[in-house]
This record gives structure tokens, sequence and C-alpha cells, in this order.
């Protein structure tokens, strides 16, 4: 006794039967994806940098920034830091010596 459904006729009608029906049931399903994945091509802006006719950057002053972290976080002109040492290390994710040791290499 074989287990395939080929050697009877109704085994096979009804094999051939429920193959053509998953069968169409993955088209659909893929289908379906392919246009909501199209959808959502469209309706989603593209980056596309600058562009002719829109209105450029708002001037920043990074100068001001700077001054500004240097003043809360190491202190300047004698005043201590507004934030703590734990403080900087958490936001800025590096040690205070560590930090230090780039800033003057850079500002030298």
């Amino acid at each position: 006794m074989s287990m395939s459904g080929w050697e009877g006729d109704e085994g096979g009608i009804n094999d051939v039967t429920t193959a053509a029906a998953a069968a169409a049931h993955a088209a659909t399903l893929l289908e379906w994806r392919r246009r909501e994945t199209s959808v959502g091509r469209l309706q989603r802006p593209r980056y596309r940098g600058s562009t002719p006719g829109k209105v450029p950057n708002e001037p920043r002053n990074f100068e001001l920034g700077l001054q500004c972290i240097l003043r809360d976080y190491l202190g300047v002109d004698g005043l201590p830091p507004v934030y703590s040492l734990l403080d900087f290390e958490s936001r800025f994710h590096v040690p205070m010596a560590v930090f230090l040791k780039i800033y003057h290499a850079i500002k030298d």
C-alpha cells in the first residue's frame, strides 16, 4: 500500500487539487506582498539631499556651542563645572582623561 496517492484515481485528483490550491495560495500571498511593498515605496519620501529652490540650513554658532560644553562639563575661568564627572562620562561615553588627551591633541 502506497501513501503517495497516485495509484488511485480519487487520491491522485485530491493531491493534484491540493497542490494546485497551495500553489495558487502562495502566488496570491506573493502578489499581496509585492503590492504592499510597492505601496510603501510610493508613500515613503526618498532622501534627495539638497534641492534647488529650497531654503538653506540655518546658520549655527558652533564656537558658542563648544564654549558652553566646556563651561558646563569642564569649568572655565576658574569656575567649577555645572555637571559632575559621572555626568560627563555618562553622556559622552568616554573617560574624562581620554577626552582631555583628544581635546589637547586636536587643539594644538
